[in-house]
């Protein structure tokens, strides 16, 4: 069976660098650094979890259509990658509107930025308890 797959959308600076927390909990981590990017990358590989960065989008054309970066990677997940996990990141300015993405997209968390290496390992186990479609993958 092949290591599940972590797929991290690194939008800024402000992402934290994981690396060692992966290989610890047994992930195989694919990073881009936009959604755009990461929605090809879901097309062609599934991840079982998605760590990804919102931005808020600040007077741009979407008027209400859109709250930030991640919106149309999270309505493409039902079709592409039902089972994968998200996790969402924020700027603590940013926290009220990454909150209105998670009452129209299924979040499994979110946190913060910066965050502590610890509060991720938590949200990914806690994402890993939600249950997994393909395999029986557990962090415990």
């Amino acid at each position: 069976m092949a290591a599940p797959t972590i797929l991290t959308i690194a939008a800024t600076l402000a992402f934290p660098r994981l690396a060692e927390l992966y290989l610890r909990l047994g992930l195989e981590d694919i990073t881009v650094d936009s959604p755009r990017r990461a929605l090809a990358a879901v097309k062609r590989r599934p991840p079982d979890f998605i760590l990804a960065e919102f931005v808020y989008a600040w007077g741009n054309n979407y008027a209400s259509c859109h709250i930030g970066n991640l919106d149309s990677l999270l309505a493409g997940l039902p079709k592409y990658a039902p089972q994968a996990r998200v996790i969402v990141l924020a700027d603590k300015s940013e926290m009220e509107h990454a909150q209105r993405l998670g009452e129209l997209y299924p979040l499994h968390g979110i946190a913060a930025l910066p965050v502590a290496e610890q509060d991720i390992e938590v949200l990914l186990r806690n994402a890993a308890r939600c249950g997994m479609v393909h395999g029986d993958y557990r962090m415990d």
